[in-house]
Formats: structure tokens, sequence, C-alpha cells
């Protein structure tokens, strides 16, 4: 089992590389004998775990094939062109993938935590306000909104 997991990491090594070298996913692919889907899951896993000198290196060659690419765009976007549109789009979330701007974030509304104030949730002229309320409030108002949805219905 040791050497099948040391081929594997000497593999992604050699993938590292060859996309520093600026090789497409598809060639890298054809040199290791892996679908481009298969390279880019293996960078995209690396890059989100590993701390190390080539993720930084990777990101900033990723980064400034973005930045050159949108300035390939820029003026075809600004003339209303919707296809450099959709590419800008398309660098610019990379740009945030790279910089971990669009990673997921867990937020606890406290509900299982006894003591802690709930949270209700208004929306109001077109934006969302965060209230505290306690534990019988949010019950009640349930309640009420309960009997009134069952006298709506015939």
């Amino acid at each position: 089992m040791k050497g099948e997991e040391l081929a594997r990491f000497e593999r992604e090594d050699r993938i590292w590389e060859l996309r520093l070298q600026g090789k497409s996913l598809r060639a890298i692919g054809d040199e290791i004998g892996l679908s481009h889907m298969q390279v880019g899951n293996i960078l995209n896993a690396r890059l989100a775990t590993m701390v190390h000198p080539k993720v930084d290196e990777y990101r900033k060659v990723m980064w400034e094939r973005c930045e050159t690419l949108i300035g390939f765009l820029w003026d075809k976007a600004r003339a209303g062109e919707y296809g450099a549109h959709s590419m800008i789009n398309k660098h610019q979330e990379r740009q945030a993938k790279l910089c971990g701007l669009d990673s997921p974030v867990e937020i606890s509304l406290g509900l299982d935590e006894p003591g802690k104030p709930w949270m209700r949730i208004w929306e109001n002229a077109g934006y969302m306000d965060l209230t505290a309320v306690s534990e019988d409030e949010l019950i009640e108002e349930l309640r009420s909104r309960r009997s009134i949805e069952s006298k709506k219905e015939p």
C-alpha cells in the first residue's frame, strides 16, 4: 500500500510541475495518463489542502494568467460583446476561488445552544434584518402563523 501511495504523491508532484510550466490540463492528462477532469480535480484538491511554496507559486501564475486574459477581453466587454463579459466573469470567479473568497462559511444560529437567544430574520423593504428573540416568542409566532394558515384553508 505504501508503494501505491508514494507513486500517487509522485504523480501529483509531476502534475504540479507540468501545470507550473504552463501546460494545459489536457496536455498534462495525456502525459500522465489521466483525463483533464481528473487532473483538474487533483490540482484543486491539492490547492485547497496543501501549505507549500508551490501552491503560492501556482496561485500567482494562475492569477497573472487571469489578469492577462481579462486585460485582452476588457475593451471587447466595454463594447458590449456578451462573450467577452461571460469570459471575464469566469476569470474573476477563478480569481475569487484562488483567493478563497467564495469559501463556504459556517453560520450558527444558536439553535443547539441552550440559553442563547434565537434569531429571527425579517425581510423589510428589500433588506434583511436579524433580530434576537426568545424561544417562547418564536414558538408563539409559529403557532399564530399556523392558526392563520389553517383558517385560510377551505
